[in-house]
């Protein structure tokens, strides 16, 4: 059986057992999926690069998956059933090209321990299979990241490297196009390029300069002409200004990624035995360019403070980089205790091997799912997103069209009920996402408010700042002391927030939604909210009682009729 067929055996073996159990996978699209669900849909209906018609703001990541996503709403109409397919399909990619890599530039044969466990790790892992489900363009970012260290790695090595570097600029370039921050890997392949293990310098590293460059400024002039900015909004949103300040979140979350997956703790060590024995060890040169390559791109993430979604997504398209770094270095390895002579015997070894990778893949699996609770905070913002959808189909039945809607998680809700959104954090806003912040003090992403700008230019019709649906009818005190958003809090402590919006509620088929109305929008009449509602139990008194500090205090107290299990259900 010939490489090729091998290889494509296995991403159409991957590929369809995904499809096989997708209904019995416990992960789902997440919120910030149907972002660029939104944007491609509206881009597939000819109104443009926007998420609300008219209103061109760059509050995408994405580009290139959007443009994907667009071009299957046009032919199929069925932009998130595409968009997991594709995520499906590009995780299938991702493990297909990781083998093509290990297989020609490592050499060490597939049943080996270390090559199996990298595979095996990227097929099943949450990191992979998670992202894979939710509708997101973390996938193809794997992907590209690994089919762009191939090329160059091939570029590095080849007597005639025009072609293959011209092939790793290409890639770089779909790779910034689907996320911006890995653009840091540019400059340490293009460094190693340079430095190559042949001579021809300039043939290696011209072409992928110079598309890469080319197709970047070409970009850039493009997005200058269409949203007149440099930088996506979402940098204004997330990062501008913060500075050194949310390099501690970021630390924070590389420990977590480091929790999630362990392996690449041992490439410290690693590291530090292949270069204190570099004569007794053939270590390759790629292997400690894709090393500063990955590097780069972990301080990268670190100094922007990572983002608020569990199992680290800025650090899954380098796994299978890290995953190849593993192989090879265990490999080196090998040939320091051959030269040694390691009084274990070459069988003992490969039996101790497979007894760690059998212990360590199904240990980081668990370890992903329960112990830091990322796999299952993932699978809750998977209900959530439907959640949330529903809300935003009942929306749109329930008010009409050109309702405008204020809230933090614009996604699902936008996406779902087609309304104009006003989006509190500042996603889709150029003026919210350049209000100064404390960035740090806030989850990664909704830092950025302006409520005044808010209660004054945009007004928003209706205003969900507690986007649950509850089993109960609940007076306004409960939703005030539910809230945790930043932009929320400081918008319900407006002065001319209370003048403007009164409180009301819809009773959903999920329960009750409650939420704030203009008042020239919504009147007490055409819609009251009176607490308590006569027929309706509720284990909420009309006013705050005062011997509790919060709501938390309130529930831990009050135990009538199961409230805390059904409060911490729903919030």
């Amino acid at each position: 059986m010939t490489r090729k067929i091998q290889i494509g055996l296995l991403f159409f073996t991957i590929a369809l057992a995904f499809f096989a159990v997708a209904r019995l996978s416990p992960f789902n699209y997440i919120d910030d999926a149907f972002i660029s669900f939104r944007y491609a849909e509206n881009l597939a209906q000819g109104h443009g690069l926007v998420f609300n018609i008219g209103e061109r703001v760059e509050g995408y990541s994405t580009t290139l998956f959007v443009l994907l996503l667009a071009a299957i709403g046009r032919l199929t109409g069925y932009i998130p059933i595409g968009g997991m397919i594709l995520g499906v399909l590009f995780h299938a990619a991702t493990v297909a090209m990781t083998a093509v890599f290990l297989r020609r530039f490592v050499g060490e044969p597939f049943w080996r321990p270390a090559p199996i466990f990298a595979l095996a790790f990227l097929t099943f892992h949450p990191i992979g299979v998670a992202y894979a489900e939710s509708g997101m363009e973390t996938s193809l970012a794997a992907f590209l990241t690994a089919l762009t260290a191939y090329f160059a790695t091939a570029a590095s090595q080849a007597e005639r490297p025009a072609r293959p570097a011209a092939a790793a600029g290409a890639a770089m370039l779909a790779l910034a196009l689907t996320r911006p921050e890995m653009i840091v890997l540019a400059a340490p392949l293009a460094i190693w390029l340079w430095r190559g293990e042949r001579g021809g310098r300039l043939r290696r590293t011209l072409p992928f300069v110079g598309i890469l460059a080319v197709g970047t400024v070409a970009f850039e002039i493009w997005r200058h002409a269409y949203f007149h900015e440099w930088l996506p909004n979402t940098y204004y949103a997330k990062a501008a200004g913060a500075g050194l300040s949310l390099i501690f979140k970021g630390l924070k979350y590389f420990g977590r990624y480091l929790m999630t997956t362990w392996f690449p703790l041992a490439l410290v060590p690693l590291a530090i035995l292949l270069w204190r024995n570099s004569a007794a060890a053939r270590v390759p040169r790629w292997w400690w360019g894709l090393g500063a390559a990955a590097l780069t791109h972990i301080a990268a993430v670190i100094w922007v403070g990572g983002d608020h979604f569990p199992l680290s997504r800025f650090f899954a398209p380098i796994t299978p980089l890290l995953l190849i770094l593993l192989v090879q270095g265990c490999q080196s390895a090998d040939e320091i205790l051959a030269a040694r002579r390691a009084s274990w015997a070459p069988a003992k070894q490969q039996a101790a091997r497979w007894a760690i990778g059998a212990l360590l893949l199904p240990a980081t699996i668990f370890t992903a799912m329960v112990f830091p609770n990322e796999g299952i905070i993932f699978i809750r913002l998977g209900v959530l997103a439907s959640n949330w959808c529903g809300i935003g189909k009942e929306l749109a039945r329930d008010f009409p069209p050109g309702t405008s809607v204020g809230l933090v998680p614009i996604g699902a809700i936008g996406f779902c009920s087609k309304l104009p959104i006003v989006d509190l954090v500042g996603l889709t806003d150029k003026t919210i996402a350049r209000t100064p912040a404390d960035l740090a003090g806030a989850l990664p992403g909704h830092g950025r408010r302006n409520s005044r700008y808010v209660l004054t230019h945009k007004k928003p019709q209706i205003i969900l700042t507690s986007v649950r649906c509850v089993p109960w009818p609940v007076p306004p005190w409960v939703v005030r002391r539910s809230l945790y958003q930043p932009a929320d809090l400081d918008l319900v402590q407006q002065l001319q927030f209370m003048k403007d919006y009164g409180f009301h509620r819809l009773h959903m088929k999920a329960g009750y939604l409650h939420y704030y109305s203009r008042r020239d929008f919504e009147t007490a009449e055409t819609n009251p909210a009176p607490y308590p509602v006569p027929g309706v139990e509720s284990p909420f008194p009309p006013e705050e009682p005062a011997k509790y500090g919060s709501l938390l205090d309130f529930i831990r107290n009050e135990r009538r009729g199961g409230l805390g299990l059904k409060w911490w259900g729903i919030w």
